[in-house]
């Protein structure tokens, strides 16, 4: 059985790079969850003091609201002894951050009836395992 998730994944890829591009082309407001306002100015604020506090060479950020990019910022050097600056499609590691929302979709999967915990991941694979080349 195909994972039938993938479309899933690549229209949220594809929404992420849509909306990012889209975001370029006019300024979008970012709202909070209270419903208040937060101005360009203050996200750079913030980044800037964040960055200082954590005396992080860079950082990026993307800010959805209701399902789109409303902000994608990227700050500081990707390198900074090549003085290169980090930009929004520069690859970074995302530490452990990526287990909490790789969890967030499985578990929406789930909620969905699109997959069951119980069920080993090999039966929702197309072929087995060792016929994928990346896992040797």
């Amino acid at each position: 059985m195909p994972l039938r998730f993938l479309p899933q994944l690549r229209s949220a890829t594809l929404s992420l790079v849509i909306g990012s591009v889209s975001l370029f082309a006019q300024p979008l407001s970012v709202t909070r969850l209270d419903g208040s306002k937060l101005s360009p100015a203050q996200i750079d604020a913030t980044a800037a003091r964040l960055m200082e506090a954590a005396h992080a060479a860079g950082l990026g950020i993307a800010i959805f609201n209701h399902d789109r990019v409303v902000d994608l910022k990227a700050y500081g050097y990707r390198n900074k002894e090549n003085h290169l600056p980090l930009t929004p499609d520069s690859l970074m590691t995302a530490a452990s951050l990526t287990k909490a929302a790789f969890a967030t979709m499985v578990m929406q999967l789930v909620h969905e009836h699109v997959i069951a915990l119980d069920k080993p991941v090999y039966q929702y694979l197309p072929k087995p395992l060792r016929e994928y080349p990346a896992l040797h």
